[in-house]
């Protein structure tokens, strides 16, 4: 059963089945502090906060620049690049770029299992050739590693499009 709390801005969604809890606002600060304050209730309920698999940060950012989007070439393999010119007969270039880390290893199981998870995506956005959109998934166990990033995604997003598009 999903339950769906609105307050202040603020979407909570619990999914008691899947053990999932999502604070959704515009205004991050809110994010954190409803976190906090539903920690502190469900604490107070049960006198134990029950067990976090972990804890996801998931931000979707539209990034304005002075340069349009298909001036700015995100790096790519020039051989594919090559073949796929002479395949299609266009122009080929990159068009976004994605990065991600993980745990140890080479994950065995659906990336959306994997408790310590990183992905960013970066690219042109579609309606308008000079803003580019971003996309962070933070994934952590620790709730405190989470909460870092949080605070820091503004200079996150700065140092992703001043080395990709120069910033603006």
């Amino acid at each position: 059963m999903i339950q769906k709390l609105f307050k202040d801005g603020i979407e909570i969604d619990y999914n008691a089945a899947k053990g999932h809890l999502s604070i959704t606002s515009n205004d991050i600060s809110k994010v954190l502090d409803t976190l906090v304050e539903f920690q502190s209730v469900i604490e107070r309920i049960m006198n134990v906060f029950p067990p976090v698999e972990w804890y996801e940060f998931n931000i979707h950012s539209r990034v304005y620049s002075s340069a349009h989007s298909l001036d700015v070439t995100p790096v790519a393999d020039s051989k594919l690049i090559a073949l796929l010119n002479e395949t299609t007969g266009l122009s080929v270039k990159p068009y976004t770029w994605s990065i991600c880390a993980h745990g140890n290893g080479i994950p065995q199981k659906p990336l959306n299992t994997i408790p310590d998870w990183m992905h960013l995506s970066y690219g042109p956005y579609v309606k308008n050739p000079r803003d580019h959109y971003m996309n962070l998934v933070y994934r952590r166990r620790n709730l405190d590693d989470v909460k870092l990033v949080i605070k820091k995604h503004d200079e996150i997003i700065k140092d992703v499009a001043d080395s990709t598009i120069g910033g603006e």
